[in-house]
């Protein structure tokens, strides 16, 4: 299995949540605030993202969708997604933001997650946010963190964590890192996640990861 984070990896925008809400014109003083209020650890990430979606109630899921639409794959993102597919991985997906994505890019690229773990946001059958959201994957709950999400994958796939890869940027990626056999940090801008991970990929192309491997077998000493 190979997992992919999604935010910074899989796209360009560092924060898809951030972006989304300044392309709607909803990032306002107080989404600021739950930054800050995160960052300074008076609120925890579960608490972050259910005060977030709360402030959402009452919007359209199509809004969302069509400025998600815009955002960009990182490049050769694709590419690599079909060349582990192609040799028999299992290939998913682990977010801590929300799964918008997964709808607009499976029907824009035409790619199939064989597991797609993101926070749920609840639309009702108007396709209106109710406010509510599932919350699946935070970078700090002990059970919910990104680590917790790869054991749980590979309990599905029935593997052992030591037979998956995992592909991150982000300080919420380490987690993961650490139970992987394998692990790539894609232009990573924290020397926490530089250092964590088995190998380093940087901005030009996500298909580098590939150079790594040869008929899907990983063929490549660790760095360092």
């Amino acid at each position: 299995m190979i997992l992919f984070d999604n935010d910074g990896t899989l796209n360009t925008r560092f924060s898809c949540w951030r972006y989304t809400q300044q392309a709607l014109g909803i990032f306002e003083p107080e989404v600021q605030s739950l930054i800050d209020d995160y960052h300074a650890n008076k609120i925890n990430y579960e608490e972050f993202t259910r005060y977030s979606v709360k402030r959402w109630k009452g919007m359209r899921v199509d809004d969302f969708e069509r400025v998600i639409n815009e955002i960009s794959l990182r490049e050769g993102a694709l590419d690599v997604l079909n060349y582990f597919k192609n040799h028999g991985y299992h290939v998913a997906c682990v977010s801590s933001g929300f799964d918008f994505w997964k709808s607009v890019f499976e029907k824009k690229h035409g790619f199939i997650f064989d597991a797609f773990l993101a926070n749920h946001v609840i639309v009702n059958e108007n396709g209106i946010l109710t406010g509510e959201v599932d919350v699946i994957v935070t970078d700090d709950t002990p059970l919910k963190n990104k680590g917790e999400q790869l054991k749980k994958l590979c309990g599905k796939f029935g593997i052992n964590p030591s037979e998956s890869i995992m592909v991150g940027d982000g300080l919420g990626d380490i987690k993961a890192f650490e139970l992987a056999g394998l692990s790539f940090a894609v232009d990573p801008t924290h020397d926490e996640v530089a250092k964590a991970a088995d190998h380093l990929v940087g901005n030009n192309s996500l298909a580098e990861i590939m150079d790594y491997f040869k008929d899907g077998v990983y063929n490549h000493p660790l760095d360092g």
